[in-house]
C-alpha cells in the first residue's frame, strides 16, 4: 500500500484562522494608514496659504483682514488670497482664511469624517510670523 501525503483538514483550518486573526489585526492598521496619507493633502493644501498669509501681513502691516470667503478672492499690492472654493480637491473640502487664521476641512467621506486642520498665525516681534497648527484632526492622529 502506498503512503498518503498531504495536509490534513486540521492543519489546513488552523492555516485558516491564522490568516483570518492576521487580517483582523492588519485591516484596521490599514485604514487609518490610509486615511492619515489622505489627509496629507488638506494639510499641505493648508501649508500652502501661509505665504499668501504672509505677504498679506507684510502689505497691511496685520493679520486682520488677510481673509478669504467662497465667493470673493481678497487682494492688494504684491498678494492675493483666492477663493475658499478654489482649493477643493478630492480629500479637500474648502480652505478659509479668516484674519490669518487657515483652516482647511477634509471631505466627510474617504474616511476623513470632515476632520479640520487649523494653522494659526502669531506675529513676532522681528516682524515675521510664527505659525501653530491645530485641529480636530489632531485628536483622531491625522495631523
Amino acid at each position: 500500500m502506498k503512503k498518503q501525503s498531504g495536509f490534513t483538514l486540521i492543519e489546513l483550518m488552523i492555516v485558516v484562522a491564522i490568516v483570518a486573526i492576521l487580517a483582523a489585526i492588519a485591516m484596521p492598521a490599514y485604514q487609518s494608514y490610509t486615511a492619515r496619507s489622505k489627509f496629507t493633502e488638506v494639510t499641505s493644501g493648508a501649508s500652502a496659504l501661509k505665504t499668501q498669509v504672509q505677504l498679506c501681513y507684510l502689505d497691511l502691516g496685520t493679520l486682520t483682514g488677510c481673509s478669504n470667503s467662497s465667493t470673493v478672492a481678497a487682494s492688494g499690492a504684491g498678494w492675493t488670497i483666492n477663493k475658499s472654493t478654489d482649493y477643493s480637491t478630492k480629500y479637500i473640502n474648502d480652505i478659509l482664511v479668516t484674519n490669518g487664521v487657515i483652516t482647511a476641512s477634509a471631505v466627510s467621506g474617504e474616511g476623513l469624517s470632515s476632520k479640520k486642520f487649523t494653522l494659526t498665525p502669531t506675529s513676532a516681534a522681528s516682524g515675521t510670523i510664527n505659525w501653530v497648527a491645530s485641529g480636530d484632526c489632531k485628536t483622531a492622529g491625522f495631523c
